[in-house]
């Protein structure tokens, strides 16, 4: 009997994202940027850190909700001095897609079958618009 790769899709629209970039690559940096958050109750996810080539400087980007998007963006500005990134991107319409399944580590083009749905659900700003959820068999 053959397993299902894929046992569930889910989907959260009210995500926002933030990325530093060129923080200081260093030992502490990532406690520096999510203890203040941690402090006010902000509830990080889905943390994403790019290494660094030598440069001694990294880009990294989180999510986290929606209502807590501006909160977030004051708190990094006023730890700006203690974290030293250079500049703060961020998003407040983003969608947190989730696939999950036993076969999503070894099954290739899984991630494929999954977002293919989404290749023509560009809204009128250019972000993806979720399909509805039974469109993705």
């Amino acid at each position: 009997m053959e397993s299902q790769v894929v046992t569930g899709i889910a989907f959260s629209r009210d995500e926002a994202q933030i990325t530093l970039r060129r923080v200081a690559d260093r030992p502490g940096i990532a406690a520096a940027i999510f203890m203040p958050l941690a402090e006010a109750n902000i509830n990080v996810d889905m943390i994403i850190q790019v290494a660094s080539e030598d440069t001694g400087v990294t880009d990294i980007t989180f999510t986290v909700s929606a209502t807590d998007f501006e909160r977030t963006q004051a708190i990094l500005f006023k730890e700006q001095p203690q974290i030293g990134f250079s500049s703060l991107h961020g998003a407040s319409d983003v969608v947190k897609v989730s696939a999950i399944g036993v076969g999503m580590r070894s099954h290739a083009g899984v991630a494929a079958l999954a977002f293919k749905p989404w290749r023509k659900k560009v809204s009128t700003s250019g972000r993806l618009r979720p399909p509805r959820l039974n469109s993705l068999s």
